[in-house]
């Protein structure tokens, strides 16, 4: 499995939300035994990603991507476990920052104002997903 393939499902659903350019990052054990791992399965929702606060939005925006996520994975081959751990442990949780950055005012505010930028405030939405070996390993 590759962990872009999540990293896309992450992209997706932010893009559906309406979200600004997403940042990815990625990270997986090249010398993991894929080839072995046939299942897979869901842990319990995982807090907001690191810097992030649960919104009342973070528990929709987890009902809508675990579909997303067994759809990718279900397309790999894996099949979900009925009963129990999958050879693959998928965790995932999702959050909300607000973030202040400078905007560029147009050119007439800034003849009149002498200033060229402004701070506006944004709201940020984070996901993050961890696979995981049933053994505990992260992949």
């Amino acid at each position: 499995m590759k962990i872009r393939s999540l990293l896309a499902i992450a992209a997706t659903v932010m893009m559906l939300g309406g979200c600004a350019p997403i940042e990815s990052h990625g990270e997986f054990v090249p010398n993991a035994p894929y080839a072995q791992m046939r299942t897979f399965s869901f842990a319990s929702p995982e807090t907001a990603p690191a810097g992030y606060q649960p919104s009342p939005r973070s528990a929709i925006i987890l009902e809508q991507i675990k579909p997303i996520i067994a759809s990718v994975l279900e397309r790999r081959g894996y099949v979900q476990a009925s009963t129990g751990e999958g050879d693959i442990v998928v965790a995932f949780g999702a959050g909300r920052r607000e973030v202040e950055r400078p905007m560029r005012l147009p050119w007439r505010i800034t003849e009149l104002t002498g200033e060229e930028f402004e701070d506006h405030d944004f709201v940020q939405g984070g996901i993050v997903i961890d696979a995981f070996d049933r053994n505990g390993g992260q992949i």
